[in-house]
């Protein structure tokens, strides 16, 4: 080759983003990390308000779709608990297969401080066992509503029973 021709110096990725070893990891020596210019990280696609984020923690970015597909399995459930009586996590699950799986399997979840999940494969069960009732294991009411993202068992308290009431001499008119 040609002294006078200069040919464009090939950039070493090495330089670029320096390693760095465990001890400077750990002691937080660490060269910082290449942020997205622009708003790469932050569009439609994904899950989350700008700003919502805390600087001490991670944060993990879900895309929406991926969001609709994981909560689509959940559209189909219900959160539960017996009022009153603690049991056992195998008692309630036979008792709860055999009282609302009708068309369909049922999965039960123990999520803590007396909280169930039940996941129907039916919308049909699933309809039933949150509209139907009211639902008794041993004569202990079973309150419930449906599955939601933000129930946290140890907070959270649900206060929606399905009662019979009977109203004797209620005129035809009323009925609807």
């Amino acid at each position: 080759m040609n002294e006078d021709s200069e040919e464009p110096e090939a950039k070493n990725h090495d330089e670029e983003h320096p390693k760095s070893s465990y001890k400077d990891t750990f002691l937080g020596n660490k060269p910082p990390i290449p942020i997205p210019k622009g708003n790469e990280l932050m569009s439609d696609e994904f899950e989350g308000e700008d700003g919502e984020d805390d600087p001490d923690w991670p944060t993990v970015r879900i895309k929406k779709s991926t969001d609709a597909r994981i909560q689509q399995r959940w559209s189909r459930a219900i959160t539960f608990r017996v009022l009153d009586k603690s049991y056992p996590f195998a008692f309630i699950q036979r008792r709860i297969q055999k009282m609302w799986a009708k068309t369909g399997g049922v999965k039960i979840g123990d999520i803590g401080n007396g909280y169930f999940q039940a996941i129907f494969d039916s919308q049909l069960d699933y309809s039933r066992a949150l509209y139907g009732g009211p639902w008794t294991v041993d004569d202990h009411y079973i309150v419930s509503e449906p599955w939601r993202l933000d129930f946290d068992p140890d907070y959270d308290v649900i206060n929606r029973k399905t009662v019979w009431v009977r109203l004797p001499r209620l005129p035809l008119a009323y009925f609807d």
